[in-house]
């Protein structure tokens, strides 16, 4: 991944205001785990494929839901940023995230606007991983100066932005982001079904 591109996937990672709405994880006390009936992670068996769908639109939750998460962390400090992040993100991209924002606010910048996402696939692969393209509308999100809170111009996106991510299912059976990035070719956001 190049310098540029995970910057941007950073930066856009920053743009979008908590005023889209923020995803709540309600935490449900589970039983205790019974170690000997507890499969390795390569012994688990793959979603029967009745359930593909099912999965995927799970993917693309987490994917969608990651966004507005990302905005409140961008205004958190960094131990209340990585508790936001951790139910959507994972393992080098989550310290990654959590760097970058420490970052933004040490240059006084915060999220501005908000991308609309347009998952357009998601395909599933071995080991319980998956990637995901995005046809995002970032044209009204972008880095403000945190102090005046107004736009800074060269940080506004575009309607074409080809995002790219992959995900991976983790022990507690939810699907977590572990990198973005975009992708050279811009999309047409006009070739998918909503």
């Amino acid at each position: 991944m190049t310098p540029c591109k995970l910057l941007f996937a950073t930066s856009t990672a920053l743009v979008v205001l908590a005023t889209m709405g923020c995803s709540s994880s309600d935490h449900v006390a589970l039983p205790a785990r019974q170690p000997s009936a507890e499969l390795p992670p390569s012994a688990v068996p793959s979603p029967p494929p009745s359930t593909a769908g099912s999965v995927r639109t799970a993917i693309a939750e987490v994917y969608a839901s990651y966004w507005p998460a990302s905005a409140m962390a961008a205004t958190s400090t960094p131990a209340k940023a990585r508790e936001i992040l951790a139910p959507f993100v994972s393992g080098r991209f989550l310290d990654v995230q959590v760097q970058r924002i420490g970052e933004y606010q040490a240059r006084n910048q915060e999220p501005w606007g908000q991308p609309v996402v347009h998952v357009t696939d998601v395909t599933l692969g071995p080991g319980f991983t998956a990637s995901l393209h995005d046809c995002m509308d970032a044209s009204r999100a972008g880095l403000a100066d945190d102090g005046t809170h107004q736009l800074i111009p060269e940080t506004l996106g575009s309607s074409d932005t080809h995002m790219a991510a992959d995900l991976k299912r983790g022990r507690d059976g939810r699907w977590r982001i572990t990198s973005i990035v975009q992708l050279d070719a811009p999309c047409n956001p006009d070739s998918f079904s909503s």
